[in-house]
C-alpha cells in the first residue's frame, strides 16, 4: 500500500523547516514537523485516515529509545506506521537497531538532497531504501546465525522458491511478473503466501531469510555489490 504524507520527528530547526517546505510545496506531499518525543506509535497522532511516513532525525538526542524493542520473528512490527531514519552516522550502531525494528529506510548524514528525496519517494510508493554496503554487511551478519534444520523449514512450492529466489536477486514485483510470464497480482499473492510461511512481514526480511536458507539454490546476492554504494534502493514492495 502506498503511503501518504510525512511527519518529521525533530526540533523546529532550519534543516527540518526547509525539508518540510520542499516536500510540501515542491513535491506536493503533506509534511509536518513533530517534536522528537512524540509518541507516534500511539493513536494520539492524527494521520487523517491516511498511512504516513515518519522520518526520525538521528542527530536528535534520545532517538535510540524508538529502537529498543526489535521485532520478533513472525511478530508484529513495533511501529504502527512506516518509519525511516535520517542524519544517521555511519557505524554508529543505530543502523542495526533500526533494521531489527523494521524501518523502511536509512539515510546517512551528508546525503545529497536529490538522493534523499528519491529515497523518500521510493518509500512513499511502497518500497524500501537502504545503502547497499549496509545491506551487504547486514545480510552477511544474518547468514552467520544458526540455520534451521531441514525438518523445521517451512514448505515452499517450486514456484514460491523461484519467486523468492528472484526477489533475492534484486528483481521488483514487475520484473518477476515479466520473467515468469504471470500477472502482478499473482506475484503479490505468492509473496503474501511466502511471507506467511517463512514468518516474515516485509521484503527485506524475506531476502535475509532466502540468503540463509536457500543459499546455493537460485539465490544470488551479487546484485548488492561490494563497493561503498550510497544511493540504490534495495528492494521494492
Amino acid at each position: 500500500m502506498s503511503l501518504s504524507g510525512i511527519f518529521i520527528l525533530g526540533s523546529q530547526n532550519f534543516q527540518h523547516q526547509i525539508l518540510a517546505h520542499y516536500l510540501e510545496h515542491e513535491r506536493g506531499i503533506p509534511c509536518r514537523i513533530l517534536p522528537p518525543d512524540c509518541e507516534f506509535v500511539s493513536a494520539s497522532v492524527d494521520t487523517k485516515g491516511g498511512s504516513p511516513l515518519f522520518l526520525i532525525d538521528c542527530s536528535e538526542t534520545g532517538v535510540e529509545r524508538y529502537f529498543m524493542n526489535p521485532q520478533p520473528a513472525g511478530g508484529l512490527p513495533p511501529f504502527r506506521h512506516a518509519v525511516s531514519i535520517f542524519n544517521a552516522r555511519r557505524d554508529s550502531g543505530i543502523e542495526e537497531k533500526a533494521l531489527q525494528t523494521g524501518v523502511k529506510g536509512i539515510f546517512y548524514e551528508g546525503l545529497h538532497l536529490e538522493v534523499f528525496i528519491e529515497g523518500i519517494l521510493e518509500i512513499l510508493n511502497g518500497g524500501i531504501w537502504f545503502p547497499e554496503d549496509l545491506m551487504v554487511k547486514w545480510i552477511s551478519s544474518q547468514r552467520k546465525r544458526v540455520i534451521l534444520p531441514v525438518k523445521e523449514k517451512p514448505f515452499l512450492s517450486s514456484r514460491e522458491i523461484e519467486i523468492i529466489g528472484k526477489l533475492a536477486m534484486g528483481l521488483t514485483n514487475d520484473d518477476i511478473a515479466d520473467h515468469l510470464h504471470i500477472s502482478l497480482f499473482t506475484v503479490k499473492t505468492h509473496l503474501q503466501n511466502i511471507y506467511r510461511k517463512i514468518k516474515v512481514t516485509n521484503r527485506m526480511q524475506a531476502i535475509i531469510w532466502a540468503s540463509k536458507h536457500l543459499a546455493g539454490n537460485r539465490v544470488d546476492l551479487s546484485w548488492l555489490g561490494e563497493g561503498d554504494v550510497e544511493r540504490k534502493a534495495v528492494g521494492h514492495h
